[in-house]
């Protein structure tokens, strides 16, 4: 049954305004906006609601929305008891993350390690992948990183740790599209490519997106 109570209206008022001043990914931020409906929407704080529903409801890969939705309790910004979602009332908690289009710079415990590397011969990409840049049978030999190292990323490093984390693209073709294409580029290819329907083969569409460009109804 909805509640529609003064206090009812309190919870909503401070889910609304944190959620409209928290930085979120593109995935995460359709799942919440979903469950804002779904639940302070229909005059509820929680509900009882399936992944496919929710993949149905936002396009979301259904693969996809199990993996967004544990990043959203990571953050505690959602709790989730079977299929019930809600969000976590108690805001102070949530968790931040880096913006969503980082500045393209290199902290100082980086550079610090990019000194100490060049002084002993060692190579810096090294350094900065932490594993050894290689393809073993077209597999990735990326590793799978929390928000908050994610957040740590910037430029093409981030963006090239989103794709493959998010929709399991290559690491050898997206080391391809950033050694062909400028960051921005691939960010706005990455963007719409969130927004597509019915796609294939992604890395085709996303490259055929890179050769195009925007096209003028974008």
């Amino acid at each position: 049954m909805a509640i529609r109570t003064k206090e009812f209206y309190k919870f909503q008022n401070r889910i609304l305004e944190k959620l409209s001043k928290t930085k979120l990914y593109p995935n995460e931020g359709q799942y919440c906006w979903n469950l804002f409906r779904e639940t302070y929407g229909y005059g509820n704080l929680k509900a009882k609601i399936s992944r496919s529903r929710i993949s149905d409801l936002t396009g979301i890969l259904e693969v996809n929305v199990s993996r967004t939705e544990r990043r959203l309790k990571e953050r505690n910004i959602i709790i989730v008891s079977g299929k019930y979602k809600e969000f976590n009332l108690d805001i102070a908690k949530w968790k931040k993350v880096s913006g969503l289009i980082p500045f393209q710079k290199v902290s100082g415990l980086i550079q610090k390690g990019i000194k100490q590397a060049e002084k002993k011969g060692i190579r810096v990409d090294t350094l900065l992948t932490k594993k050894k840049e290689t393809y073993k049978k077209g597999r990735a030999v990326m590793k799978e990183l929390s928000y908050k190292e994610t957040g740590k990323l910037e430029g093409k490093k981030w963006l090239k740790q989103v794709a493959w984390q998010e929709y399991n693209f290559s690491e050898k073709f997206l080391d391809k599209i950033f050694g062909m294409y400028d960051f921005m580029k691939c960010y706005n290819a990455y963007i719409a490519f969130q927004d597509a329907y019915n796609v294939r083969d992604k890395e085709a569409w996303i490259l055929a997106k890179l050769e195009r460009g925007p096209v003028p109804e974008e």
